[in-house]
């Protein structure tokens, strides 16, 4: 039970970096200041 809810997890979180991705790509194809995108990239 304690693996399936690792998985669970897991999954939730590679959905939530995925979102956070698009929104990334989303900002850069809008063209911020490079600082900014520098800034967001970085954080990985």
């Amino acid at each position: 039970e304690v693996m399936q809810n690792k998985e669970k997890l897991k999954r939730r979180r590679m959905r939530r970096d995925e979102q956070k991705q698009q929104k990334i790509q989303m900002r850069s194809k809008a063209q911020l200041p490079k600082e900014l995108l520098k800034h967001i990239s970085g954080r990985e």
